[in-house]
């Protein structure tokens, strides 16, 4: 395989020689550029003067008398004079994305030289058009034409129609005016640029005679209409020659859509130098498909090791016969990563994008934490998750103490919002968690961080503290060339904003600087012409490899669906011969089909997951290999064995660790098991291990809304606030008829009740948003409440979250500590009453004591296990003859007769039960056989088999 750059540089060589120092070589991209100087050095083998190269975008540069203009710059006078023409009261803000769009159709238009003013005419008249046709539009631009206008249907002033035309009418003054503002400062952008060089040349200006004795234009394809005319020119001047790289039968193949420009481009630009024919071999092609996106960048690594073993001696020229093409950029790194060590060089040419650096990632959760910024009382309060979005940012988390006792601070007092003097606590931290106002504008604000972020990075190479690790020195290196890039990006928007005198918003400042973020690669350095080539679709053009791997080959990213963003509809862009989708395709058809020409092996891999947006379907061009040319292509796919036998239950023996740890539940230890344990343990006995042996717990979140437990916390606060002035005395009717009816006692009791369960301590003012709304739920259900316990006042109220702390005798060997924490106490008729209330749904109602131990039963009465244990503690602790369990579904409060009694259903009775007694000595036997269970070093911890209990359990994972 002789690359076409090659064969190109050898004929001129052997006909020119020396001569060459006075030739122009013209090519579609520098990389070409710089690959040709490399053959025609090898070509030449001594040393001689170089010949111009330039792409052709340097060329019309370079010919020009005009400076090409910021982009910044362009939008911000297109807005200047967009408003002197329109008058209207659109901000910058609004104007900023469809003017972007604007600045594309002036350039397209400039590029395909489109008659501006008959564009932007208003032919609604379409009679006016038939009688006055347009000459240099064909019959079918006319038809385009024509279908546009009359889509509007037959009414003359149809609301569409004249808005759409009322619009259209202000398009071409604005173009106009902005293009002379341009031309009188000398600047344009690069199609005015492109356009006036032609027409210059078309009035017969010295524009190029005077530069060079032959310009070569070499590897071209899609040509706009200026550069076609450009090429006419320099044809008729007799000082220009043209080489199409047309040789496969695939391009050339008229029913192929990469064979658009061909014709057109061969009869028109001949070749004066009929270059020797060529052997061309279809590749050998195999195509991978991989069941994940970064899985491809791995499946290069294998390939890799078999193209070049690890054993061969490190061969860089062999390196540079293969091409990793990379349609999707964000494989690049992935990739990287990928290669295996034995290949020692790599040529990077598509740059790595500014967006996805740490200092953009940076400012990018800056914005967020502005953005959903609040002011309170004079301060500015930030949302705890963009606060803890920054802390995992890498350049704040070296802060590794701050950030865990900051992270631990809003976690344990639940600070939705934070106050921004909280946060700032060291240098960066204090520049980043500031406010935005005069004194400290956007510009300043971002500037600041930038500046304490480069203080950081010295310690970044170094480490900081003993279990910090340091940097690597390149990447701390790159991390500063990503930050250069974004000052200098930052100062142009700045710079353009002082000059235009623009007052923009700071959102929109943040969305015009993260735009052009987006647009701006920072390169790579090192050697191009050695080593492995990585480069992107574009950068293909002109060049040949002998191996070519292309990666993400599915449908809709290579061919890339992307339809052009523009103000000028799809049929007058047709009819005026501006460039579509159709375009497009054609373009992408030509740079797949060129590259795997002259390769000798090819090898394609593909996304096989059709999930979400992903549809796992396979590129066209892969389709038209297979069926329309026949070509021979080794499929195989990529799959990895993730199956898994069948899951055996978990089971967890007690050995000498898990008894060490159960015995400190036991005589006299530090620990206490209570009745959620043991309810737990009923309910699966590997929960009780992790939860409680284990004490494995949940990662605590910060809870915004009031989730069922803090509901419950918030109430049984209440209650216990609202009678604790009562505790030991008796309650009368009439007061808690009264507390019921008082707003404002109630309003304080639930304020207090929220400052210690949600904040923690932390004094409010008053409620708002959602919690205002549970307070008011609160309120209902503590008046209806109050009205029940005043049917069975007078009553005596004796405490309120009573706490028990004792053991249990099980056996002679084995002392259980319990605890329980009894919500309510109180003494009713001579009788002492333990109540507990539930927010949740419930029913106080069982058969038997063995009932409530057994855990095969799917509707356990766990409620009534728990306050007859509750009773057993109370009976034992304080000695007493009788105790009344009692249960209050809030839920049910409002329904007729709900005191919170107990039941037991035998047979077809229900018994209210007014005693723990008759009980007592059953449950007594029932529990002490459960604890004998939990401590038997022969019974393991097993999984349940109910898999209801698994739905909402927090180690569902652990255990699938």
């Amino acid at each position: 395989m002789e690359p076409f750059l090659k064969r190109i540089a050898k004929e001129f060589y052997s006909r020119e020689g020396a001569g060459l120092k006075d030739y122009a070589f013209i090519f579609p991209n520098r990389r070409a550029g710089l690959f040709f100087r490399k053959y025609l050095a090898e070509s030449a083998q001594v040393p001689i003067f170089s010949p111009v190269i330039l792409t052709i975008n340097e060329l019309f540069t370079q010919l020009s008398d005009l400076v090409l203009c910021d982009r910044i710059q362009l939008l911000f006078r297109l807005y200047a004079v967009y408003w002197q023409i329109t008058h209207t009261e659109e901000s910058f803000d609004h104007f900023l994305f469809w003017g972007e769009i604007m600045l594309n159709d002036f350039d397209d238009i400039d590029k395909y030289g489109v008659d501006a003013a008959q564009l932007f005419s208003n032919l609604t008249d379409l009679r006016t058009l038939d009688a006055n046709p347009l000459e240099y539009l064909s019959p079918e631009q006319l038809a385009a034409i024509r279908s546009f206008w009359s889509g509007f249907g037959e009414e003359e002033q149809s609301f569409y129609r004249s808005d759409f035309v009322s619009f259209w009418s202000h398009l071409y003054p604005v173009y106009s005016t902005f293009r002379d503002e341009l031309l009188s400062d000398g600047k344009a952008y690069e199609g005015m640029l492109m356009r006036r060089v032609v027409e210059k040349m078309d009035m017969n200006a010295p524009v190029v005679k005077s530069h060079y004795k032959k310009i070569v234009f070499v590897g071209f394809n899609a040509l706009n209409k200026i550069e076609e005319r450009f090429f006419l020119l320099l044809k008729k001047e007799g000082i220009a020659d043209f080489y199409w790289d047309y040789s496969s039968e695939w391009i050339k193949d008229a029913s192929n859509r990469s064979s658009f420009f061909m014709e057109r481009n061969l009869t028109l630009f001949p070749s004066q130098i009929v270059l020797p024919g060529e052997d061309i071999h279809p590749p050998v092609i195999e195509i991978r498909g991989v069941a994940s996106s970064v899985a491809q960048a791995k499946g290069v690594a294998g390939l890799l090791d078999r193209l070049y073993p690890k054993q061969a001696n490190a061969n860089p020229g062999k390196w540079m016969e293969t091409a990793i093409v990379l349609p999707d950029e964000n494989l690049l790194f992935p990739l990287l990563s990928s290669i295996p060590e034995q290949i020692e060089r790599i040529n990077v040419t598509m740059g790595y994008s500014l967006s996805k650096s740490p200092i953009a990632g940076l400012l990018d959760l800056t914005l967020e934490l502005h953005r959903n910024s609040r002011e309170r009382e004079g301060l500015v309060e930030f949302y705890h998750r963009d606060v803890l979005n920054l802390f995992n940012h890498r350049y704040l988390s070296i802060y590794r103490d701050d950030v865990n006792r900051l992270r631990q601070d809003i976690i344990n007092n639940n600070r939705i919002f934070i106050d921004e003097t909280f946060l700032r606590i060291n240098p960066l931290f204090d520049v980043v968690f500031r406010t935005l106002s005069s004194e400290l504008n956007i510009y300043g604000y971002l500037l600041k961080i930038i500046e304490a972020v480069v203080n950081i990075l010295p310690d970044m190479e170094i480490g900081i503290g003993e279990e910090e690790e340091a940097e690597p020195e390149s990447s701390v290196a790159l991390e500063r060339e990503f930050i250069d890039y974004y000052v200098a990006l930052l100062n142009k928007v700045e710079l353009s904003c002082r000059s235009y005198q623009a007052v923009i918003t700071s959102d929109t400042y943040f969305k015009l600087l993260r735009k052009l973020v987006q647009s701006v690669s920072v390169p790579f350095q090192g050697e191009p012409l050695s080593g492995l080539q990585i480069m992107g679709v574009l950068e293909t053009r002109v060049l040949d490899f002998e191996n070519v791997v292309i990666l993400s080959m599915n449908e809709g990213i290579f061919p890339l669906p992307k339809g052009a963003n523009s103000l000028i509809p799809y049929n007058l862009r047709k009819g005026f011969g501006l460039p579509t989708t159709e375009h497009q395709d054609a373009v992408y058809a030509y740079h797949f089909y060129r590259l795997l020409q002259r390769a000798k092996n090819v090898y394609f891999f593909y996304d096989t997951r059709s999930d979400g947006l992903r549809s796992g379907e396979i590129s066209r061009y892969i389709r038209q290999l297979k069926y329309l040319y026949r070509v021979p292509i080794i499929e195989r796919l990529m799959v990895y064995n993730v199956g898994s036998k069948e899951i055996l239950p978990l089971n967890i023996p007690k050995t000498e660790k898990v008894m060490e740890r159960l015995k400190t539940f036991t005589n006299g230890g530090p620990r206490f098991l209570s009745a959620s344990s043991v309810n737990t343990y009923l309910q699966c006995p590997l929960k009780f291990y992790l939860l409680y042996v284990q004490q494995l717990k949940e990662e605590e979140e910060i809870q915004e809304r009031v989730e069922a437990n803090v509901f419950g916390s918030l109430f049984h606060k209440t209650m216990e606030l609202l009678y604790a002035p009562y505790c030991k005395r008796v309650v009368p009717a009439d007061i808690l008829l009264d507390m019921a009816k008082d707003k404002q006692l109630l309003d304080n009791v639930i304020r207090r009740s929220f400052v210690e369960v949600v904040y923690h301590g932390r004094e409010i003012r008053s409620l708002e948003g959602e919690h205002l709304l549970i307070a008011e739920v609160i309120k209902r259900y503590v008046r209806q409440l109050l009205k029940r316990d005043a049917e069975l006042a007078p009553f005596e109220y004796l405490a309120s979250e009573d706490k028990i702390v004792t053991s249990l005798n099980v056996d002679k060997d084995l002392n259980v500590n319990i605890k329980a924490l009894i919500d309510r106490v109180d003494k009713v008729s001579g009788k002492i009453r333990l109540v507990d209330y539930k927010t949740g749904k419930g029913e106080a109602l069982f058969s038997s004591v063995e009932q409530l131990f057994d855990r095969s039963v799917a509707n356990r009465p766990k409620e009534v296990l728990q306050l007859f244990l509750y009773a057993l503690l109370y009976q034992q602790k304080y000695m007493l003859s009788d105790i009344l369990p009692s249960i209050i579904f809030l839920r049910s409060i409002f329904k007729e007769n709900s005191r919170g009694d107990i039941k037991q259903k035998n047979n077809r009775d229900t018994v209210v039960i007014d005693s723990f007694n008759p009980y007592k000595k059953e449950f007594n036997e029932a529990l002490k056989s459960c604890l004998k269970e939990i401590f038997d070093p022969s019974a393991p911890f097993v999984q349940t088999d109910d898999k209801k209990a698994c739905e909402y359990c927090s180690f569902s994972s652990l255990c699938s």
